[in-house]
């Protein structure tokens, strides 16, 4: 019998990234979005409602996983935006919660999600900080960009 695997979901919007977990055999164990509006329809999607601000959940109080999956806000390394990059107040290192729990909790892998912005923000520089960021945690990378267009979505992303 095959394993289902456990996932938490970060960052997790209205839950499109958990939709594609679970029709795969996988069960969320833990969500998290600070946005009351993304949170409302979170729960009428999955009758959950997602815990708030990652910033103030200790990783303690986050389940056991085997992949972690996130869409780290993208307003900051976006090419329409400002491009604040790690420096935006609020936004920009959110990604090192991520690092936080992947730390913390060793999940087995996971799935990071952001814009193709963050490629070439500052010359590649965040990209890289983050990719040896995620190595010196003894994680091997591999990234693609996707456009949501190539999958039926009608719409250029």
């Amino acid at each position: 019998m095959v394993k289902n695997l456990k996932f938490i979901d970060l960052f997790a919007g209205i839950g499109g990234t958990r939709i594609a977990f679970e029709k795969n055999n996988c069960e969320c164990v833990f969500s998290s979005e600070w946005d009351k509006f993304s949170q409302q329809t979170y729960f009428a999607n999955f009758g959950e409602m997602p815990k708030g601000d990652i910033t103030k959940i200790n990783s303690n109080e986050i389940p056991d996983f085997d992949i972690l999956v996130g869409g780290f806000p993208c307003q900051p390394f976006s090419s329409i935006g400002k491009r604040e990059g790690f420096k935006h107040k609020t936004q920009g290192t959110l990604f090192y919660e991520i690092v936080r729990i992947l730390n913390d909790k060793k999940p087995s892998a996971f799935l990071l999600e952001n814009v193709p912005g963050l490629i070439n923000h500052e010359n590649g520089k965040t990209f890289n900080i983050i990719i040896k960021t995620l190595e010196e945690l003894n994680y091997t990378i591999f990234f693609k960009v996707l456009n949501s267009a190539d999958f039926g979505v009608p719409q250029k992303r």
